[in-house]
């Protein structure tokens, strides 16, 4: 360590030189030699130089940077760009080199107080190209650090980027399916020095999605992606060429449909995306039970119109195939009528999920006042016992009221009648006609 203070010196940093150099007297930088190198874990074969070179020198400047880089990172530092200057072409002749923590920072005119990691760091190399003999050279401007070097390289944003290899591999992987964890593994498994964290990965991820998007609407870059991956997909457009309605089943859906054709789930729902088009999501289920995700829509509306076009384009994918047997959905009378005007040969049931949402929306408060004089001669209260667990519950309801069964481990339960105001309101929640 050279200074006061715990301070990194320029013989840390580039374990060479003999002398310290002070900011107004620069001097050379060589390289390290072939058993100093060997014993900084071979950071000049990571970097692509030379190490029988002990001068320094380099061939590009992609090199130069890698090197600085890599041997500031494995003692403790980070060192960044300061500034460049380029020629009108756009070739960089010279760079300056500075740790992560120099410079001051430019106060904000706002309210809220904020820490910083600046420290102005005095550290500073420079790098210049010489045109003679077509390589660059590095000059220690000053040495010194105010700052003792760090133990963890992942609080640090530029220590957290990705080189070009490791984001191309990002891209790779993601069109792949591969799980963000995963990739972050398989990067740090090739590189151990790697410092990036899991928000790198999404970041890269939606760096790449905005580049393969760029130009387009995201219902173009839907379009694209159905054709692309061979969707079975239907569409139909307004006389201004605006989408209107989007019908689109995976390969792999279509498969399973076709094998299982028997029971469908079919449900719809609104405000989930930027263009306020209703999303219908349909699912079936196989022999043993597990439902699948059939098929998806977007439409213009929640009318009859609209759910006849999505249930006719279900229905062309069925060629020489199994009518649906059964059909469960809540109670929109929109979609009930166009499965009876499509499937007419199919019974259709109402999803009890939904009655009990509708009975413990409408009903609760009678509810809980007829079941509070029950609870008297029972251990807790109805809140933590019957309604925390109503969608465990099993109903049986007619048109004076409801018996509920509690699920096993409950004792709480009854027959409760339902008031007049709140009777057609029930009835309207579990009857189709």
């Amino acid at each position: 360590m050279a200074g006061t203070g715990g301070n990194v010196g320029a013989r840390d940093i580039v374990r060479a030189g003999g002398r310290t150099g002070r900011r107004g007297r620069p001097r050379r930088v060589q390289r390290p030699s072939v058993e100093t190198a060997s014993n900084t874990e071979d950071e000049g074969s990571a970097t692509g130089g030379n190490q029988n070179n002990n001068e320094g020198v380099f061939g590009s400047h992609e090199e130069l940077m890698n090197w600085v880089q890599n041997l500031a990172r494995s003692l403790g530092v980070v060192a960044v760009t300061k500034r460049s200057n380029k020629y009108p072409n756009g070739f960089v002749y010279k760079v300056v080199i500075m740790c992560d923590r120099g410079g001051k920072y430019k106060v904000k005119d706002s309210s809220k107080v904020s820490g910083t990691k600046k420290t102005d760091c005095p550290f500073e190399l420079e790098g210049k190209y010489s045109i003679e003999y077509n390589s660059w050279t590095l000059t220690m401007i000053c040495d010194e650090h105010n700052h003792p070097p760090v133990q963890h390289m992942e609080g640090h944003p530029y220590a957290k980027r990705l080189t070009d290899d490791e984001f191309s591999l990002v891209a790779e992987l993601t069109r792949m399916n591969v799980a963000p964890r995963d990739i972050l593994s398989i990067l740090k498994e090739r590189n151990l020095s790697n410092a990036s964290t899991i928000s790198t990965i999404y970041n890269a991820r939606t760096k790449i999605r905005m580049s393969e998007q760029a130009g387009n609407s995201p219902m173009q870059v839907l379009m694209s992606i159905l054709h692309s991956n061979g969707y079975v997909y239907e569409f139909t457009t307004t006389g201004s060429n605006e989408l209107e309605n989007l019908f689109f089943v995976h390969p792999i859906s279509f498969d399973i449909w076709r094998a299982f054709p028997h029971v469908l789930i079919i449900d719809a729902t609104y405000k989930t995306n930027s263009y306020n088009m209703p999303f219908v999501q349909i699912v079936g289920v196989t022999s043993t039970n597990k439902t699948f995700s059939i098929a998806f829509a977007f439409m213009q509306n929640e009318k009859i119109e609209s759910y006849t076009w999505v249930l006719n384009c279900l229905k062309l994918t069925l060629d020489k195939c199994m009518h649906p047997r059964v059909i469960l959905t809540d109670r929109e009378l929109a979609l009930v009528n166009a499965c009876k005007e499509v499937f007419p040969n199919a019974t259709q049931l109402l999803c009890r999920w939904h009655i009990s949402r509708n009975i413990f929306k409408n009903c609760r408060q009678s509810i809980r006042s007829k079941f509070s004089s029950h609870l008297q001669h029972f251990e807790g209260d109805m809140d933590y016992s019957m309604m925390k667990n109503w969608d465990l519950c099993d109903l049986q309801f007619d048109s004076k009221g409801v018996r509920v069964l509690p699920p096993v481990g409950l004792r709480a339960g009854g027959f409760f009648p339902i008031p007049g105001d709140n009777l057609k309101t029930l009835e309207g929640s579990v009857r189709l006609d």
